[in-house]
């Protein structure tokens, strides 16, 4: 009985983990949302509405974890958060200004809310190991791969759907000056794997859970 008890226990830490994870990158976007505040522009706008759909992609996870862990009140408080408003509003107003229809701004809206979930989902699979790769010493300060730093900021960024650029800005400080390349390429070259394996990663699982829902649906 010990073996299965252990497996719990560790699937319970895991799960843990990435609730800790989540609910600190929730925080890292509002942040974010506040500096925003002060920029207009349709860019802005546009961005500002990812985050929000990140936030809510967010939220609808972690109270799956929530439930996992054995809360459902929780949960519930979580899920109502989620279901309350339009995340979306700003960026439906930018599409109905370019001249675009309701069933045009339908599909956008979708697009990117199923973007949002799918970078959520690029974060989980990296930290579940599912497209882990292990962080040189050769490149990147000892004390950082030690204290988890850079994994922390790496999930952060595929969370919300950084661009490449913005993922390498965050993490060149942390690459050894030594490093062959210079830390700008060390930057550039892990955001841009990282950003490739993850989300590969969770669309090969989209797609086998396509597959099964497809085949369940023909039976």
């Amino acid at each position: 009985m010990a073996g299965p008890k252990r497996e719990l226990r560790a699937e319970q830490t895991v799960q843990v983990r990435i609730l800790h994870h989540l609910r600190r990158s929730y925080s890292a976007i509002d942040a974010e949302l506040r500096q925003l505040e002060r920029k207009v522009g349709p860019g802005a706008a546009l961005r500002r509405s990812q985050m929000r759909a990140a936030q809510t992609a967010m939220r609808r996870e972690i109270a799956e974890l929530w439930k996992l862990v054995g809360s459902e009140v929780e949960a519930g408080r979580v899920l109502a958060a989620a279901a309350a408003g339009d995340d979306l509003a700003e960026a439906a107003d930018i599409f109905k200004l370019a001249g675009l229809s309701q069933a045009e701004i339908r599909r956008l809206k979708i697009g990117m809310r199923k973007a949002a979930t799918l970078n959520i989902d690029a974060a989980l699979r990296r930290t579940m190991g599912d497209s882990y790769i292990p962080l040189s010493k050769r490149v990147w300060k000892s004390e950082v791969l030690v204290r988890g730093q850079l994994d922390r900021i790496i999930f952060d960024h595929l969370s919300r759907g950084s661009s490449a650029r913005e993922f390498a800005k965050a993490v060149r400080q942390f690459a050894l000056p030594s490093t062959r390349g210079g830390v700008r390429y060390a930057a550039a070259r892990l955001a841009r794997t990282e950003i490739n394996k993850a989300h590969h990663a969770a669309k090969k699982r989209e797609n086998a859970a396509e597959t099964v829902d497809t085949y369940a649906r023909s039976r």
